[in-house]
């Protein structure tokens, strides 16, 4: 349990679970004084293509900020062998959705990975919460708040319906990362998920990450007639995250750093630089 989250259970005399222990480099005990300072991050990374890599480019980039010494927690909307989960090797003792109806206590639910990082099931709320309407919204706030005010990066690895919508915590994050394959099929599907979400929830400002192109300047290509389409025709704004070529073995958490709100003088982003 990352420990901002003690004090929300400290009244019920639980023993909060300890993080496996994990590499950590000697200067982020003393970077981490600096954590109060920097904004809480709810990053949704969504795709309209699953064959994108979006999950392992989720996985490493939380992976890589722990390491950092920041505190992550993985929300896995996903199912299956292939979710982030799965491949980070940590049982599942339940779903976000258990806590939304009060059936599991939020701390139960959330699954120490690694020292700073931690995961939570939350395939069931994927699977059920898509309309935006008031009381299901302070419902999800009441159990989100807690999980943000314990990690200084919430990770959401996002789910697209059968339908194509979102589910109401990865549309209405604060932050929007579209993952985008560099190839015909999943490029489209990009741009109808961007439609939806502009259309639908009113997002105008996307952070792109196009993976496995042949090099990067056709990733950046395929983003620049992305970002030119959107312009165009949808009225919002995109911008370039990152170019991955490989997705299972890059990560963004430099360029989280660098592209999301933090306040003046904080050095973590070139700490992460140095740890590489």
């Amino acid at each position: 349990m990352p420990p901002h989250l003690a004090p929300h259970y400290a009244h019920k005399g639980i023993r909060l679970p300890k993080p496996a222990p994990g590499p950590v480099a000697d200067q982020a005990a003393g970077l981490r004084r600096m954590f109060d300072q920097r904004p809480h991050q709810l990053v949704a990374f969504a795709a309209g293509d699953e064959r994108c890599g979006r999950t392992p480019l989720v996985v490493q980039t939380a992976l890589a900020l722990a390491q950092a010494g920041e505190r992550v927690i993985i929300i896995d909307e996903n199912s299956g062998p292939k979710r982030a989960m799965a491949k980070l090797g940590v049982d599942i003792p339940g779903d976000l959705w258990d806590s939304l109806i009060a059936r599991i206590a939020l701390q139960r639910l959330i699954v120490p990975v690694a020292h700073n990082l931690w995961a939570l099931a939350a395939d069931g709320v994927a699977a059920r919460l898509h309309q935006d309407v008031p009381e299901i919204r302070e419902k999800l706030d009441m159990v989100m708040n807690p999980i943000m005010g314990g990690a200084e990066f919430v990770l959401v690895d996002s789910k697209l319906s059968r339908e194509g919508h979102l589910s109401l915590l990865s549309s209405t994050a604060e932050h929007m990362v579209v993952v985008v394959g560099a190839e015909g099929d999943s490029i489209t599907e990009a741009y109808g998920l961007i439609k939806r979400l502009s259309q639908e929830r009113g997002r105008d400002g996307f952070h792109i990450v196009i993976t496995r192109p042949k090099s990067d300047d056709i990733g950046r290509k395929v983003f620049e007639n992305l970002k030119r389409t959107a312009q165009q025709h949808l009225g919002v704004r995109l911008d370039l995250l990152a170019v991955v070529i490989s997705p299972t073995s890059g990560d963004l958490a430099e360029e989280l750093f660098s592209r999301l709100p933090h306040p003046i003088g904080n050095t973590m982003g070139h700490r992460i630089t140095e740890l590489r």
